[in-house]
């Protein structure tokens, strides 16, 4: 009703609750349980290479039987990118962790500056969940413990495995 939602948005969260992977019956049932207050985290094309990732606090007004299907494409990928090639960095911002403001979240990708490997490379986008930084799960981390993973990195390989939007 309010008009923040567009056709094709993907829901990745309500209430803290990641919907990535679910059937769409599972999706429908956990917006059914919810209370008449939802915070949900949505995926919006808004062009052909990029999308975002924002998140909106709306009334349960919304009948879930006229949300389209979640798309089963968020698939794991994993990427391994050269840091400091051309005196470059990953070159991207991160938003979740387990202690959002939103609740108990994943990491996504919140920006990507057109300056960094991440950017040049254009596999990742915005609105994208990091799993795993080098092989090692970012589930359960703070924002802050996975800032500081990726603060500790040296030049060198850096691998990342993501669930694309």
């Amino acid at each position: 009703r309010d008009g923040r939602l567009k056709r094709n948005d993907e829901l990745l969260m309500i209430n803290g609750r990641s919907l990535i992977g679910l059937t769409h019956s599972d999706a429908v049932e956990v917006l059914r349980n919810a209370p008449k207050l939802v915070q949900l985290v949505v995926s919006s094309k808004i062009r052909k290479s990029a999308s975002v990732a924002s998140t909106l606090s709306a009334s349960h007004c919304e009948s879930p039987r006229i949300l389209s299907p979640i798309p089963q494409n968020g698939h794991t990928q994993t990427i391994t990118v050269q840091k400091g090639a051309g005196g470059k960095g990953l070159g991207f911002s991160i938003v979740g962790g387990k202690d959002s403001a939103k609740g108990n979240i994943g990491i996504f990708i919140r920006r990507i500056f057109s300056n960094g490997l991440i950017s040049e490379d254009g596999r990742i986008h915005e609105g994208d969940e990091l799993l795993e930084l080098n092989a090692e799960s970012l589930y359960g981390l703070t924002h802050k413990e996975v800032l500081q993973r990726f603060r500790s990195l040296k030049k060198g390989l850096v691998t990342l495995t993501y669930r694309g939007r």
